[in-house]
């Protein structure tokens, strides 16, 4: 018997990720259905049966046992990342009313207004903070950062210096990157423990406040800090061909209202794994939800 027999599964929005994931969870024996991709369109994986209308979508949740939404998640109004769906995808309330079978919810993140809304009708799993899928999303993230660096730049990694602004599953892969690509990496961070883990990783290590007086060296700036840390009177004082790459969640670290203001290049990079690595980052959520499934719906059978 395959690991997901019997399980059917409702992947509602999402990119080439998802695609990848629902060919692996077929593979293991689940039935598969997606909304959300009508615009979707390959000849060679063979999943444009897969795909249901809208007017079978009722259905389809009524019946369904697991319901994965994208990694980017749930807003506070129901809204889902769908960029190959005919037009917004929202959960209302219409929808919800329709969870009568659904045992578990896959999500990256779902606002804290909208799990209320769920609350007592299905089980949320929110999968964007497992380190299990962070640290591997953390390399096409790394590598889609550098390539966009590569392109939009007159200098090259090799020597340059790279400021890395935190350390955490992002940043520490990001710094281990422009290491290897011979940059001088500097780490800025908070916390007392992430300096020490990026001395340890023999990059240059500071406070993050230590900013104020190094950022006149940098070539490139990575933000990995979901909270604006580079203010307009710190971007003032970067160099005017320095290049500032935002990785962080929204609404990221970098005020780009002030960095346009002041001539400078950049741009917000959200859900890199998706654009430039889709198989690879697919793959990740393929090895961890089928096990999650198996250790919530089968308790813990066929591990």
């Amino acid at each position: 018997m395959l690991a997901l027999e019997g399980i059917t599964v409702l992947i509602l929005g999402g990119d080439k990720r998802e695609i990848e994931l629902s060919k692996i969870l077929e593979k293991l024996g689940a039935t598969v259905k997606l909304f959300g991709f009508e615009k979707y369109r390959s000849t060679d994986d063979g999943i444009g049966q897969s795909i249901i209308s809208e007017k079978k979508l009722h259905k389809a949740l009524s019946r369904c046992d697991v319901l994965i939404t994208p990694l980017s998640g749930i807003n506070a109004a129901g809204e889902i990342s769908a960029p190959y769906a005919l037009q917004k995808l929202v959960i209302d309330e219409q929808l919800i009313n329709t969870f009568t079978n659904v045992k578990l919810l896959f999500s990256g993140t779902v606002a804290p207004v909208f799990k209320k809304k769920l609350s007592g009708k299905v089980q949320i799993i929110e999968t964007g903070d497992l380190d299990q899928i962070a640290f591997l999303n953390a390399v096409p993230t790394a590598e889609g950062a550098i390539a966009y660096a590569i392109c939009n730049s007159d200098i090259t990694i090799h020597g340059s210096e790279s400021f890395v602004l935190g350390f955490g599953r992002c940043g520490s892969v990001l710094a281990r990157s422009l290491q290897g690509l011979s940059a001088r990496v500097s780490v800025f961070t908070r916390s007392s423990k992430s300096q020490a883990a990026a001395k340890a990783y023999g990059t240059n290590s500071f406070p993050l406040n230590a900013l104020l007086k190094e950022i006149h060296k940098a070539d490139y700036i990575f933000n990995t800090v979901p909270s604006v840390v580079l203010t307009a009177d710190l971007l003032a004082k970067a160099k005017k061909n320095c290049l500032l790459i935002d990785l962080a969640s929204f609404p990221g670290g970098i005020d780009f209202l002030a960095a346009q203001q002041l001539g400078l290049k950049g741009k917000r990079l959200p859900g890199i794994p998706g654009k430039i690595a889709p198989k690879s980052a697919g793959r990740i959520l393929g090895d961890v939800y089928p096990s999650l499934i198996i250790n919530k719906l089968k308790g813990g059978e066929n591990k």
